[in-house]
């Protein structure tokens, strides 16, 4: 019955250990993970993450501030893509850079007075990877006044 003890105690002692592992593995995992949250969130660039299936996984404030304030749940790739107003196929060129597996861009596009520049860049989390997980898209606004251009 000593033997059974001591042996739980043993395996008790174990697993406490385990867990005291994992939970700093999860703390600073978690600290990793808010510290690029809040870097991305302070980008003065448009940032815009989105799935296979051109759901928005994360976006930070600079999205707005560079296309304008929009209602109904925020900016996604379809009303990006209406505000283009076939100026630019940010759709065919989100389809190519999952398929691709490739960066796009820059490529410059004219919004009234002023000209938003696109980057489109695969997140590739694993190389032999036969698909990607999800696109970045990065907007900058360029500050050109077209009209003063000419």
């Amino acid at each position: 019955m000593a033997n059974k003890t001591a042996d739980l105690k043993k395996r008790i002692d174990t697993l406490e250990k385990a867990k005291a592992q994992v939970s700093k593995g999860y703390l600073e995992l978690e600290r990793e993970k808010t510290f690029l949250r809040s870097a991305l969130e302070n980008l003065q660039l448009g940032f815009i993450m989105v799935d296979d299936y051109k759901k928005v996984i994360f976006k930070n404030i600079a999205l707005d501030e560079i296309l304008g304030p929009i209602d109904h749940g925020g900016w996604d790739v379809d009303k990006i893509q209406q505000l283009f107003k076939g100026k630019y196929d940010l759709t065919a060129d989100i389809e190519n850079c999952f398929r691709e597996r490739t960066r796009i861009g820059p490529k410059d596009i004219d919004l009234n007075k002023t000209k938003v520049r696109v980057f489109i860049s695969p997140v590739n989390i694993f190389v032999k990877s036969l698909t990607v997980p999800a696109v970045v898209i990065i907007l900058e606004n360029i500050h050109l006044d077209l009209g003063s251009a000419k």
